[in-house]
């Protein structure tokens, strides 16, 4: 309460490092770090009295925070597929081109409705789905709503 009101802003990604969220997470770091939160939004400032990092994981803060707001990445990939020139079974797929978007996350709240832009419910989503193990990591971390 005695800071007021902070901005708090995450990212989650699959614990795979072929999924496309943990593959591109670093895009994401600076598309809401430096894009969106520096030159869109400018937010330039430090968030509390004690200098907190700006980017930093969730299990090395030392706060507590009611909620977070969130990004994910979105990946489209194009592959062109041909078959080789002898004729043989064999199908190539060459990567075309990929295209990465940034949008507000898409997770579930605890009774499996859609619970969007919610750093919670994106890791609750990722964690039902097999994608995540820390789950329990974030949930002492992001509390809920506080009671004011």
């Amino acid at each position: 309460d005695e800071e007021g009101a902070v901005h708090c802003h995450g990212l989650v990604w699959a614990d795979s490092s072929l999924h496309p969220s943990n593959i591109f997470k670093y895009n994401n770091f600076h598309y809401v770090a430096l894009f969106d939160h520096m030159v869109t939004r400018g937010y330039v400032e430090k968030a509390v009295e004690e200098a907190k990092f700006m980017c930093s994981c969730i299990d090395e803060l030392d706060l507590i925070v009611s909620r977070s707001d969130c990004t994910e990445v979105s990946v489209k990939t194009s592959y062109v597929m041909s078959v080789d020139s002898d004729k043989a079974v064999q199908i190539v797929g060459d990567l075309d081109s990929t295209k990465v978007s940034f949008n507000a996350c898409q997770g579930v709240d605890a009774d499996g409705n859609a619970q969007n832009n919610d750093l919670s419910a994106k890791a609750r989503l990722l964690a039902r789905n097999g994608l995540l193990t820390t789950k329990e990591a974030i949930d002492s971390i992001l509390i809920g709503e506080c009671d004011d």
